[in-house]
């Protein structure tokens, strides 16, 4: 990648941003990015419904009845564990492992660390890309009430 404007080739999920003064031997991994592309055209959008598309649509000058394609619907749980590294969940619970990856389509993030001594520090930072401290000034700003602000990153 240049000072310039690099486009990222289609298909490309994630990039990987290293450091280097020159030698492969003193590459130092700064982030990684995951690559949101927008919708584009009415076959991806799997959000809004295309309402020419009504179910028992006919197609004029035929007996041919259209059947819209089923709307996709996302369903997303986020399972997090104390106390329980990626690597000992693997070797204590591998039948649960090879259950919640082969029949539910798990996706495991491999490669994150923990930030915190519990579940809500380390799922906060995925989750929102906050520490725990940044979202006490960011969501409690005033600490007298219990309610938090709306600007809370991830909220919906």
């Amino acid at each position: 990648i240049t000072a310039e404007v690099t486009e990222i080739p289609e298909g490309i999920q994630f990039i990987k941003v290293d450091c280097t003064n020159g030698s492969e031997s003193s590459q130092i991994p700064v982030d990684l990015f995951g690559i949101i592309k927008p919708i584009t055209s009415k076959k991806e959008n799997i959000l809004q419904p295309n309402i020419s598309e009504s179910p028992g649509a006919i197609i004029p000058g035929s007996r041919e009845v259209i059947e819209p394609e089923p709307i996709k619907k996302f369903n997303v749980v986020v399972l997090g564990l104390d106390s329980l590294s990626h690597m000992n969940f693997i070797r204590v619970m591998p039948r649960t492992h090879a259950y919640i990856t082969q029949n539910l389509s798990a996706l495991s993030f491999s490669g994150y660390v923990k930030v915190g001594d519990n579940t809500f520090p380390n799922l906060a930072s995925i989750l929102t890309g906050k520490s725990v401290e940044e979202l006490n000034d960011i969501c409690w700003k005033d600490r007298l009430t219990d309610h938090f602000d709306e600007e809370i990153p991830g909220s919906y």
